[in-house]
C-alpha cells in the first residue's frame, strides 16, 4: 500500500487484515505528501471496519436493503447489516462475471441465500474498494404487479437509489482521505491549504484531521522562525539544484558578499558563474554538487565590477532522492577578504622586518670595524650614533607599519639630536632649514638616507656650520618626475672657513657611498666651497620614493 501509494503519488487503500496486536479485523489508508515533485513522506490511517459499518447503518436504508463495502479481493470490509457476521468473507455476488458487475446493476445471491439485485459503485480514490447496495430480488419483484410504467419508474428509482446511495457512501468515505492528501502535500510544500479539512463522522479520520492541523500550524511557526534566521544570518546562505546548479534561494548577507542582488541569482545564475576560474576545482560548493561531500575550503568570488573577495564556504548536501543521490546543496559563506589581506600584510612585514634587521647588522658590523679604534672614548661615541641613528630609522619604519618614512620627518628626528644640545644658545646658535615637497620614502631608502644625514651633520657638528653658533644648515629636496629622480641637497653657510676638500677619505664618506650609490643606485656629488660644504645627491624614484615616478605623498 505504501509502496504503491510511493509509486503513484496518490492514496493508496490496503485489503483486509487482521492486526497482529488486537487480533481484531482493520484496514489502512496511506496519503503520500509532496514537495518540489518529490514524496517526501506518507501519512498512515488504520482503523477499524466496524466505524465504516456505523457510517453504512446511519445511511438510513429502507426495507430489507442493505449496503456494503469489499476490498479489492472481494471481501467485506463493512456491511449495515450484521456487520460481524461476515466481516472478511466473499460473498456470492462476486462470482458474477466482471462484465456483469461492471454494468453497475447486476443479479447474484446474497449472502442470506436469496436472490437480491445489486447496484454498485468503484472508488476511484480507493483503487479495488466497491461500494454496494443490495435489495431481496422477491421484493424487487413484488412491484410487477403494477403497470408497466409504474414497474419502470419503480426500477428506475430503485437504480437511482442505489447509485445515490453508492455514491453519497463514496464521498463521506473518501472525503477526509482526500482532504489529507491535500493537506499533507500543502505541508511538505510549506504553504497552508486554505480549504482547510473537514470534520469527519468516522472517529480514525477525525483524530488523524485535528492532529494534521496542529502539525501544519507547528510547521508555520517552524517556517516563519527558520526564515527570520536564514534572512538575518551573519554569514551568506545559499542552496543550490544538484541538476540544474542554478540557485534556488540564498540570503541578504549572501548577496552582499556577491555583489548582486537575488532575482539576479536564483535560476539564473550558478556557482561557476561567480568564483574566480582559478579556484574552480577547490571550491566547496562546486565539489560538493559534483561528488555530493561535504567540504571546506577558501576560494575567491568575483563581483560584477571585478572585485575579488576571498571566502570561506562550507557546503553539504541538504537533500537526497530515495537511492541516495543528491538533490540540493546548501553553502554557508563567510567574508575572509579582510584577514587575508591582514595575513598578506604581516607576511610582507615579516620580510621586510628580517631584510632590514639584516641590513642594519650589517651597517653596525661596518661601523665597529671601520671606525678609528686609536681614541677609545671616540670609537665609543662613533659606533653608538650610528646604531642610535638606525635605531630611530626603524622606529619611524614600525609607526608607519613598515609602509615608509616622511623624508622630513626623518631629517627632523635626525638633525633634532645635533641641536638638542644647543638649545641654550638661543639665536647665536646654529639653524637648521628644512624646504621640500611631502615625500615618503619606501622603508628600503630609509636607513640609507638616514645614514648619510646623520654623517652629514656628524662632520658638520666637527668641523662645519653645526660647529659656529651662526652656522646654518639647509636641507633641501624636490622630485624631478620627468628625469625619475629625488634630488636631496645639503648645504652649509656660516661655519668656519672651508680649505678644500679633507685630504682623505673617512669612514662616513665611504659609509654614505656604499649606501646611497651602491644599495639606491643613486649618484652623489660634493662641493667644497670656502662658505661650507655643499652635498647633492640624486636617486632614482622607483627605488626611494613610495609608489615610485607615479606617486609622491600630497
Amino acid at each position: 500500500m505504501i509502496r504503491h501509494a510511493i509509486e503513484t503519488g496518490r492514496p493508496a487503500v490496503s485489503d483486509f487484515f487482521v492486526g497482529r496486536g488486537t487480533g481484531r479485523p482493520v484496514v489502512a489508508v496511506a496519503a503520500p505528501a509532496m514537495q518540489a515533485g518529490h514524496i517526501t513522506r506518507v501519512v498512515v490511517l488504520v482503523m477499524d471496519p466496524a466505524r465504516m459499518s456505523e457510517e453504512l447503518r446511519i445511511m438510513g436504508l429502507s426495507g430489507t436493503a442493505f449496503a456494503s463495502v469489499a476490498d479489492s479481493q472481494g471481501r467485506i470490509l463493512a456491511r449495515s447489516r450484521d456487520h460481524e457476521r461476515f466481516v472478511g468473507t466473499v460473498p456470492p455476488s462476486r462470482e458474477v462475471p466482471e462484465t456483469e458487475r461492471a454494468r453497475g446493476v447486476f443479479r447474484s445471491q446474497s449472502v442470506y441465500g436469496e436472490p437480491a439485485i445489486y447496484a454498485s459503485q468503484t472508488l476511484r480514490a480507493a483503487p479495488g474498494w466497491t461500494v454496494v447496495v443490495a435489495e431481496p430480488y422477491e421484493r424487487y419483484q413484488a412491484t410487477w404487479v403494477w403497470p408497466l410504467a409504474a414497474l419502470a419508474g419503480s426500477a428506475a428509482l430503485a437504480l437511482a437509489t442505489g447509485l445515490a446511495v453508492a455514491a453519497k457512501l463514496a464521498r463521506r468515505v473518501l472525503r477526509p482521505i482526500t482532504a489529507l492528501a491535500r493537506q499533507a502535500e500543502a505541508l511538505a510544500e510549506g504553504h497552508e491549504d486554505r480549504g482547510g479539512t473537514p470534520a469527519s463522522g468516522v472517529a480514525e479520520f477525525e483524530t488523524l484531521r485535528l492532529a494534521s492541523e496542529q502539525a501544519e500550524a507547528a510547521l508555520v511557526a517552524r517556517e516563519a522562525e527558520y526564515r527570520a534566521i536564514f534572512e538575518t544570518a551573519g554569514a551568506g546562505v545559499a542552496e543550490q539544484d544538484v541538476r540544474t546548479r542554478y540557485y534556488l534561494r540564498v540570503n541578504r548577507r549572501f548577496c552582499e558578499i556577491v555583489g548582486r542582488s537575488q532575482d539576479e541569482l536564483i535560476q539564473h545564475l550558478r556557482p561557476s558563474d561567480i568564483v574566480h576560474p582559478d579556484d574552480w576545482d577547490r571550491s566547496p560548493s562546486m565539489r560538493a554538487l559534483s561528488i555530493g561531500v561535504e567540504t571546506e575550503e577558501e576560494c575567491r568570488l568575483v563581483r560584477p565590477d571585478g572585485a575579488v573577495v576571498w571566502v570561506r564556504v562550507s557546503a553539504a548536501v541538504s537533500e537526497r532522492d530515495r537511492q541516495g543521490r543528491p538533490l540540493r546543496v546548501v553553502s554557508v559563506v563567510q567574508d575572509v577578504t579582510e584577514r587575508r589581506r591582514a595575513e598578506e600584510a604581516r607576511a610582507v612585514l615579516a620580510r621586510e622586518v628580517d631584510h632590514r634587521a639584516k641590513n642594519a647588522l650589517a651597517v653596525v658590523q661596518a661601523a665597529v670595524r671601520l671606525a678609528p679604534k686609536d681614541d677609545p672614548a671616540a670609537y665609543a661615541k662613533a659606533v653608538e650614533g650610528r646604531v642610535t641613528t638606525l635605531a630611530r630609522a626603524h622606529t619611524i619604519l614600525a609607526d608607519a607599519q613598515w609602509t615608509g618614512a616622511d623624508l622630513r620627518v626623518l631629517a627632523e628626528a635626525e638633525l633634532e639630536a645635533f641641536l638638542s644640545g644647543m638649545e641654550q644658545a638661543g639665536e647665536s646658535g646654529p639653524v637648521v632649514d628644512l624646504d621640500g615637497p611631502p615625500v615618503v620614502l619606501v622603508p628600503a631608502a630609509t636607513q640609507p638616507i638616514s645614514m648619510a644625514l646623520h654623517e652629514l651633520a656628524t662632520n658638520a657638528a666637527k668641523y662645519g656650520a653645526l660647529s659656529a653658533p651662526g652656522g646654518r644648515v639647509t636641507v633641501s629636496w624636490s622630485v624631478d618626475t620627468e628625469a625619475g629622480l629625488l634630488r636631496l641637497c645639503w648645504s652649509e653657510r656660516g661655519g668656519p672657513p672651508v680649505q678644500g676638500p679633507p685630504s682623505r677619505r673617512g669612514f662616513g664618506s665611504r659609509l654614505i657611498e656604499t649606501t646611497l650609490a651602491r644599495q639606491l643606485g643613486g649618484s652623489i656629488r660634493s662641493d667644497w666651497q670656502p662658505e661650507g660644504l655643499v652635498w647633492e645627491a640624486e636617486l632614482p624614484l622607483v627605488r626611494s620614493v613610495r609608489g615610485g615616478q607615479a606617486h609622491v605623498a600630497k
